[in-house]
């Protein structure tokens, strides 16, 4: 990747970013190496980003990466995160994660959950800082447990 294609701008999530949203976890689902749980719908991504969340713009002003969250008073409930595939690997992710670090309320939490299987992910949540706090046997439909991290 070109520092170029590697420019970015992170902003607050809107409902206008649901096509976007959608187009990006069709495509993680299709290339998917390990499980990441259920497809949404349509009608839940369109409600999904009518809540909290921010996403991630590249240089052509194409979405390239988002966080969706919901606010569960005291911590923030991490629901689906992604990156478009073909821009997976440009630190995106790792960038979004420490935007919503360095912007999260004092005394607030930031939650999420990973299947065990999927340690790319689970090694980027220890860099940016999460650390684990449990995890859910057989959570995933495929048997697998969902590992619990914690950021506060």
């Amino acid at each position: 990747m070109t520092s170029s294609q590697c420019a970015f701008v992170i902003l607050p999530l809107t409902p206008a970013d649901a096509p976007e949203v959608s187009r990006i976890i069709d495509s993680v689902h299709l290339l998917a190496e390990v499980p990441i749980g259920p497809r949404w719908s349509s009608q839940q991504v369109d409600e999904e980003c009518r809540g909290l969340g921010w996403i991630l713009r590249d240089s052509s002003n194409r979405l390239a990466a988002f966080v969706l969250l919901r606010d569960a008073v005291s911590a923030w409930e991490i629901t689906f995160l992604a990156t478009a595939v073909e821009v997976q690997r440009c630190g995106h992710m790792r960038k979004l994660l420490a935007h919503l670090v360095a912007i999260l309320p004092k005394g607030q939490a930031l939650w999420l959950e990973v299947h065990e299987d999927n340690v790319a992910a689970q090694h980027l949540y220890e860099v940016v800082g999460f650390q684990k706090v449990g995890h859910r046997p057989s959570y995933y439909s495929d048997g697998g447990a969902a590992i619990l991290y914690n950021y506060e």
